[in-house]
């Protein structure tokens, strides 16, 4: 995508460089949960990163299959 190309006006656009990226709200929760789980994961239980990462790999197949959108 190139820096003249607009993504369609749904939610907010976050811009970085050469890629934009449109956030709606359940977008946005769904990504606020899994940064929340992993907080409590690492901070408060003191999982090491490659349980976190299966965690967040079941986590990420469990969403993506109910439907729900994670990007």
């Amino acid at each position: 995508m190139t820096r003249h190309q607009r993504l369609p006006r749904e939610g907010t656009t976050n811009e970085c460089g050469r890629c934009a990226l449109a956030i709606e709200g359940a977008r946005k929760k769904v990504s606020v949960a899994f940064a929340v789980i992993a907080m409590v994961l690492v901070f408060g239980l003191r999982w090491s990163v490659l349980r976190l990462l299966g965690v967040s790999a079941a986590l990420g197949l469990a969403v993506g299959l109910v439907g729900l959108p994670i990007f």
